[in-house]
């Protein structure tokens, strides 16, 4: 997924050289979490609309995540998939985890 924000950035807002660096501020920020092979299987198990939606959801369950920050939530548990707008309203708010 950081893959696909680097993409995102350096094609459509950005240098390359800025993807970079927005790439690496956010590996200080945030955890990088690896899929496992046990992800994918439950993923294929669930027979999702989605695969690699679901992928990232079974990955985020067994690292007891808070949140899968999205802006596709319908793909997602609505327990765990957040907007990234509801979000940053939740960090302003002091009501982040």
């Amino acid at each position: 997924i950081l893959m696909d924000l680097h993409y995102i950035i350096c094609h459509r807002f950005s240098t390359k050289n800025e993807a970079n660096k927005s790439c690496e501020a956010i590996i200080q920020i945030f955890d990088i979490l690896n899929v496992e092979d046990n992800d994918i299987v439950d993923a294929l198990i669930k027979n999702p609309v989605d695969f690699e939606d679901t992928v990232v959801e079974m990955c985020a369950k067994r690292n007891k995540c808070d949140y899968i920050i999205t802006r596709n939530i319908k793909h997602f548990d609505k327990t765990i998939a957040i907007e990234p707008w509801v979000f940053i309203d939740m960090i302003k708010n002091g009501d982040s985890n």
